[in-house]
């Protein structure tokens, strides 16, 4: 009888939850990794974005994160990571692959001045990766997208966008002043 009544309360215990990201302390994290920029310069690392998704299919949120040290000053963004979620005290940081070209063609060749970007999730599962430069171009349209898929092991550039219209803010061939 008492074995019967454990294994119903058993039963009928709600699993456990599985782990959730969103707990994750990114800021202590940052503190931490970064600890001369508030030594040094009282500045702590400014989170400009943090976006959960499960790009493992596994029910496991990813942290994807945008943020700015004091190694930067005001030239943008100088994290740009997606993390594995390991416990509410650990995370570990998932490898993006570094292109410098594709399909043949260089990257990076249309933007113009200071360029950022950021890493967000899209509906297909792919990790993007949206740039800005400080060309001209129409209200939100970006210069440079890539979209990177996690094949186990890192996010690998899979596709690429390019919007070359607009107009550069100086030394532009034909520009008229």
């Amino acid at each position: 009888m008492t074995v019967l009544l454990l294994s119903l309360v058993l039963l009928r215990s709600p699993a456990k939850p599985a782990a959730d990201a969103r707990q994750f302390d990114l800021q202590a994290f940052f503190d931490e990794r970064y600890a001369e920029c508030l030594e040094q310069f009282d500045q702590p690392v400014a989170i400009n974005s943090v976006v959960y998704h499960d790009f493992g299919s596994d029910g496991r949120e990813e942290i994807i994160v945008t943020a700015s040290t004091c190694h930067m000053g005001t030239a943008g963004p100088d994290i740009h990571a997606v993390y594995e979620y390991l416990s509410s005290t650990a995370i570990r940081e998932m490898p993006i692959e570094e292109a410098d070209s594709f399909g043949g063609e260089p990257l990076f060749g249309s933007l113009v001045g200071n360029r950022n970007y950021f890493l967000y999730p899209n509906s297909r599962d792919e990790l993007v990766a949206e740039y800005h430069d400080e060309s001209e171009r129409p209200p939100r349209q970006s210069p440079l997208i890539l979209y990177y898929r996690w094949n186990g092991e890192e996010f690998r550039l899979v596709r690429v966008e390019r919007h070359v219209e607009g107009r550069c803010p100086w030394d532009c061939p034909g520009r008229r002043h």
